[in-house]
Parts: structure tokens; C-alpha cells; sequence
């Protein structure tokens, strides 16, 4: 077992509040062996950030929650993100997320299912399907933000129907263009609910359809 598989388990353990010892250690006896076999010195700050709190588990008598807190850091300097398997809130928040987008494939008569693929093993990536074709790179675990899954969501979803239809897109209602999708942020806010994935059409010098998932609303400006 690798550092991945064992830092899942520790990963898991913390999440579920179990017990991380063992799986801490064993963590950090493949991180010491990973950091002695490719000769990390400790003149590089994030080896020896990993030499610190390897040693800490390994040699100090910790508690319950120092073994967490350390178990914790390593995580962080061995930069685990934990696969959808691992973090079920996570795939809850995909999922969600595509049941949205869908909203806006159904306003514009696609009938055909749009479903979630994860990738095996370990479940690290996602794929948007629709009618079981995805195109295009997958989804990673690790991005949490909702407007950011809402935006990947329907990329993938867009590229996805286009591989399998050969038609665009979605398209403007009023001019027929098919659109393409925008992000607006908080310090670019056009009013109360600017902010999110929107649906743009770049008829008329370019306006904003929808928000994802809202097509069926009509035109927001």
C-alpha cells in the first residue's frame, strides 16, 4: 500500500472521527521512506516541514488529539485530496450540482439521461454523461466551491451533448447562437443575484441569458 491508499485512511479516520493512530504511523513510515529514497534534505522547507511531523508521530508519545493534529498535517504536506469514494459530501455536492445543469438540457428538449461516471479506482475524477458519452477532461474531487461546480458541471455537460449530438448547445432563445458560459464574482456584481455561472449569448454585443440552471427564466439583463 502506497502513501495515497494510506493517506486515504488516515483521511478517512479523521473524518469519521475514528481512531488515526495506526493509520497515521503507517503513514508516516511511507512518507520517511518516500523522503530517504529520493533524498529530500531537510535545506527544503516543505522535506523538512515532512521530516517534523514524521518525526513528531513517529517518536513523540502524543495524545488522542495531538496523533489528529499531526495526522492532519500530514496530510497537508503530502497534498492528499481525497478522491469522491473518500468524501461523500463531495459527491453529494456534484451531484447536486448536475441535477441543476440538467434543469437547463431539459428546458431545451434533450430527453436523453444526464448521469455522473466516476473514474476507478479511488474515485479521483467524475465525468458528466449524457446518454453515457462524456467528452473532455473529468472533474476533481478536491474543488468544493458550489459556483465552481455549478460552472464545471455544465462545461462538461455542454461538451458532452455536443460529442454526442453534433448540435450546439445550449442557444439563445432570441438569437439562435449557442451559448457559452461566464463566472461574475462578488466584486462584479450587476444587482442582487449577479453573482454565479451564467448562461451568455453574444448576440447584441453580448448578454446574459440565464443563470446555469435557469434557462427556463428567460433573459437576466
Amino acid at each position: 500500500m502506497g502513501v495515497e491508499d494510506r493517506a486515504a485512511e488516515v483521511y478517512v479516520a479523521l473524518r469519521d472521527r475514528g481512531s488515526v493512530r495506526a493509520a497515521a504511523v503507517e503513514l508516516a513510515g511511507e512518507v520517511l521512506e518516500a523522503l530517504l529514497e529520493f533524498g529530500a534534505g531537510e535545506d527544503d522547507e516543505e522535506a523538512r516541514e515532512a521530516y517534523a511531523v514524521v518525526r513528531r508521530i513517529l517518536e513523540e508519545d502524543l495524545d488522542e488529539e495531538e496523533i489528529r493534529e499531526a495526522a492532519a498535517r500530514l496530510l497537508k504536506v503530502t497534498s492528499f485530496e481525497p478522491g469522491f469514494a473518500d468524501a461523500p459530501e463531495r459527491r453529494a455536492a456534484l451531484e447536486a450540482a448536475v441535477e441543476v445543469v440538467a434543469r437547463d438540457a431539459r428546458v431545451q428538449g434533450l430527453t436523453e439521461p444526464v448521469t455522473v461516471r466516476y473514474d476507478e479506482p479511488g474515485e479521483v475524477e467524475a465525468h458528466v454523461c449524457y446518454a453515457g458519452s462524456w467528452h473532455g477532461q473529468g472533474l476533481r474531487a478536491h474543488d468544493m466551491d458550489p459556483e465552481s461546480w455549478l460552472f464545471g458541471a455544465a462545461d462538461a455537460l455542454q461538451e458532452a451533448v455536443m460529442e454526442k449530438t453534433w448540435q450546439v448547445w445550449p442557444v439563445c432563445p432570441d438569437h439562435e447562437l449557442g451559448l457559452h458560459l461566464e463566472t461574475v464574482d462578488s466584486e462584479d456584481r450587476r444587482g442582487p443575484r449577479a453573482d454565479g455561472a451564467f448562461w451568455v449569448c453574444a448576440g447584441e454585443g453580448g448578454h446574459r441569458v440565464a443563470r446555469v440552471g435557469a434557462l427556463s427564466e428567460g433573459r437576466v439583463e
